[in-house]
């Protein structure tokens, strides 16, 4: 959500610096999120693959 009200307010006026960092920056948050669910879900898929070969 974020992001989207960010990006909104730099496409009115994508030369005001302010409004580009704040697009940085939640797009930066956005990034780090997707980040930490892509190694959550990896780490479970160990664990599935770990169980199935233990068993």
């Amino acid at each position: 959500e974020a992001l989207k009200v960010s990006a909104e307010r730099f496409t009115d006026d994508p030369c005001y610096l302010p409004k580009r960092e704040a697009v940085v920056q939640a797009a930066r948050a956005l990034l780090a999120a997707v980040t930490r669910l892509l190694i959550l879900a990896d780490m479970i898929d160990v664990m599935c693959l770990l169980q199935h070969v233990s068993s």
